[in-house]
Formats: C-alpha cells, structure tokens, sequence
C-alpha cells in the first residue's frame, strides 16, 4: 500500500467533486446557456468539459490502482505527467492572458496532485 498515491487518489477525488459540483454550477451551466456563442463552439466546450470530467475520473482510478498495485505503477506514472502538464498548462494560460491566480485556480490544484504523486512513484 503506498500513502501517497492514497492521498494522491483522495485530492484527486476532490478536484473531481469540485470540477462537477462547483464547476458545473458556475461554468458548464452558463457555457451551456450562452446564446451569443455560436452553438458548435458552445457544444464543443461543453464536450470538452465532460472530457475533463471523464480525465479526472481516470486520474482518481489510476492512483488508487497504483497505490494498491505496484504493477501499475506506469497508469500511475502517466497519470501524474498529466497532472504535470495540466498545471504547466494552468500556469501558462494565467500567465499568456494575464489573469490572476486566483481567477483561474486549476494549476494549484493539478500542482498538488502533482507534488502527492511523485514522491509515491519514487517510493
């Protein structure tokens, strides 16, 4: 049993709950009711959303299956480089569109998986 993919696979239970709930109230729903968006853009980020929704979902199942299972350690490793590149991602869009952090928290969150990932991988 490894604690930090456990803790790994709680986070990201949370920022799938957060994505959904949260999320899902205050950016899906208006996207979702925007009439002055042309409806293919409109639908594909919608698409796009439950995407995301459906890769944090994996993200949890991978790190609890690693964190059980040391033979899937590669799921778990793919899974914390996506966390990686999600926050680098994050970072970059704050930064390129000069927002501020705060507007746009999704880095702080993939960072933390991140950083709960790695040292179960090493271990």
């Amino acid at each position: 049993m490894n604690g930090f993919l456990i803790a790994a696979a709680i986070a990201a239970t949370g920022v799938t709950a957060l994505h959904v709930f949260a999320g899902g109230k205050a950016i899906a729903r208006p996207l979702l009711m925007a009439r002055d968006i042309h409806p293919v853009a409109r639908l594909t980020a919608y698409y796009c959303w439950h995407g995301v929704t459906i890769v944090l979902a994996g993200l949890v199942a991978a790190f609890a299956w690693a964190a059980f299972d040391s033979r899937a350690w590669p799921v778990a490793a793919l899974a914390a480089g996506l966390c990686l590149a999600f926050a680098i991602l994050g970072l970059g869009l704050v930064r390129i569109t000069r927002q501020k952090h705060r507007h746009m928290p999704q880095w702080l969150l993939f960072t933390g998986l991140t950083a709960l990932a790695v040292p179960g991988l090493l271990t």
